[in-house]
């Protein structure tokens, strides 16, 4: 497994899982950056929630790549099972850390509705 074309080939069939995920990322954050003074505050959230996922994309894929390596040259499934199990939660807990910022972004700046000024009412 020390050839460099498997070792690539490998990463980037893992990669490709990824890349729609990641396209809408990037997608997004160029859409936030565009139109970031319209909403400096929750872009900001948003851009830290899309931006930690299209990380992920790209990350996750390598670590995966690097842990099967391992297991094949040590042969120790069943440590590889509990670093893979590891593995597994702190990609899940970085990703509902990146769901929880874009959930800041939906409500950072949104004013409550006041009794005073009630919508209006369609005409008849």
């Amino acid at each position: 497994m020390n050839n460099p074309i498997v070792v690539m080939g490998l990463y980037f069939s893992m990669f490709l899982l990824q890349l729609p995920t990641m396209l809408a990322c990037l997608a997004a954050c160029i859409v936030i950056l565009v139109r970031w003074k319209s909403a400096a505050g929750a872009a900001s959230w948003a851009l830290l929630g899309f931006g930690l996922l299209l990380i992920i994309g790209f990350v996750q894929p390598l670590v995966l790549m690097m842990m099967q390596i391992r297991t094949i040259q040590e042969g120790t499934l069943a440590g590889q099972m509990r670093v893979s199990s590891a593995f597994s939660m702190f990609w899940a807990v970085l990703r509902a850390i990146a769901y929880l910022a874009l959930l800041v972004a939906i409500f950072t700046g949104r004013r409550t509705p006041s009794a005073a000024n009630p919508p209006p009412l369609a005409p008849k």
